[in-house]
């Protein structure tokens, strides 16, 4: 069983899973599109460096038996699905990290719909998008997993950049978050110091207070110093049906800090049976202070959060993700 992935968004030295995997049996190649190289790299367009990357995937499976290809997130999965059926239609493909921020009602939904024509499976991080994107794009839901999120603990570096500014809460991450309603909460707690980590986009056109500190690109061994030492975090959602935030959900519950939440479908899968200390309503400033108010002022609440990081380790192993590709590749294979 060869398994033979391409991202948007890893570098040269990445490779799906196969530093977890010790079976001889199961191998892995990746391509990426951040490695453009001859005419794409020369045109410096998106769509040029995935097309190469998906002709160097698909060149990689057809004269292989045994090969599956996975995609990493809609637009690898379309590009390198359209140039399978060209390259290499015998061989199956597996949609996985499929997750849109924002679903438009456009042309591109149409495009999507026709490119993901003959995809073998699509893998999600919430049941929610199994019927999302079966209406959206017409997909059999029977071809949509859930899998939950994985990663292993993250491990924070030595540097916290909000050090020496005393007990604080913070909020990380960038797609569709509610970064407006997060500084009117901050507004009305001006002795209480915050951190939001994000990119500039999502904190466009916000006025944060004062007491808000804002990092942008900041590298993520900061990153998890400053989440490892907050006393909690706050995960502003869109609205109540935003399927986002998973990454940094799960980082939370891994290191132990009491989590803050819209409650969103989106990623209902990640907050039930007391996996997080508080839901608030979208939308809701006055919802947050009073949550942090509670949580802040209640060491319960901190002590479930430390040990729930024994649940959390479980549900979230990244040998779960492995397992599902070892499954899908000895389904789905050799091609013939």
């Amino acid at each position: 069983m060869h398994v033979i992935s391409t991202s948007d968004l890893m570098g040269p030295d990445w490779n799906f899973l196969a530093d977890l995997n010790s079976d001889p049996a199961l191998t892995f190649r990746s391509f990426s599109s951040q490695q453009p190289s001859g005419l794409a790299a020369l045109v410096r367009h998106p769509v040029a460096a995935r097309v190469q990357a998906a002709a160097r995937a698909c060149r990689a499976a057809r004269h292989r038996s045994d090969a599956v290809l996975f995609t990493h997130l809609p637009m690898s999965a379309a590009i390198t699905n359209l140039t399978r059926r060209v390259m290499a239609p015998r061989v199956p493909l597996v949609a996985f990290a499929f997750n849109f921020t924002t679903l438009r009602d456009d042309t591109r939904r149409k495009f999507f719909a026709r490119a993901f024509r003959g995809i073998a499976e699509f893998a999600v991080f919430s049941t929610y998008e199994r019927e999302l994107y079966a209406e959206a794009f017409g997909i059999d839901p029977a071809r949509l997993a859930y899998l939950p999120w994985t990663m292993e603990t993250p491990v924070p570096g030595p540097e916290n950049p909000m050090a020496g500014k005393g007990p604080y809460v913070c909020a990380v991450g960038g797609e569709a978050r509610d970064y407006a309603t997060f500084a009117t909460a901050m507004r009305a707690r001006p002795t209480l110091p915050a951190a939001v980590v994000a990119r500039d986009y999502s904190l466009a056109g916000v006025d944060m207070p004062p007491n808000v500190s804002i990092f942008t690109n900041l590298a993520a061994s900061k990153t998890w110093a400053l989440l490892a030492g907050a006393e909690a975090m706050v995960l502003p959602l869109r609205d109540a049906r935003a399927a986002c935030g998973h990454i940094t959900l799960v980082a939370a519950r891994l290191l132990g800090i009491p989590i803050i939440v819209t409650d969103s479908v989106g990623i209902r899968d990640y907050t039930g049976a007391g996996r997080v200390a508080a839901l608030v309503p979208p939308g809701s400033a006055e919802a947050i202070e009073v949550a942090l108010d509670r949580v802040l002022g209640d060491d319960v609440q901190r002590q479930q959060a430390r040990t729930g990081v024994a649940l959390a380790r479980q549900e979230h192993d990244p040998r779960l993700w492995l397992d599902y590709v070892r499954e899908k590749a000895a389904l789905l294979g050799p091609a013939g």
